[in-house]
This record gives structure tokens, sequence and C-alpha cells, in this order.
């Protein structure tokens, strides 16, 4: 099996960890993210919850 054939998938309770501190992390390095909320960062990763 390769890398690519294989996909873990993150339990909700590490999912909702994961989203804490990508939020924390984007909260405490705004002046990189102006004019970008974490709203908007959260809903595309819960459109493709993949990318986690």
């Amino acid at each position: 099996m390769t890398n690519g054939d294989h996909h873990k998938k993150l339990t909700l309770e590490q999912r909702e960890e994961l989203l804490k501190v990508l939020k924390a992390r984007f909260e405490k390095n705004m002046h990189r993210h102006e004019g970008l909320a974490w709203e908007k960062v959260q809903a595309k990763l819960d459109a493709k919850p993949e990318k986690l």
C-alpha cells in the first residue's frame, strides 16, 4: 500500500482539538491574516474535512 492509498480519519474529538489549536494559532498571528476571519477559514475546513 502506498501513502496515497491510505487515508487516516480523525475522530470527532481529534478534529475538535485540531480546530481549537489551529484557531489559537490563527488568532495569535493575526498580523499574517489581515482581512481574513477565522469563521471563513473554518467554513472551508468544514466543507473539506479531508484537508485536516
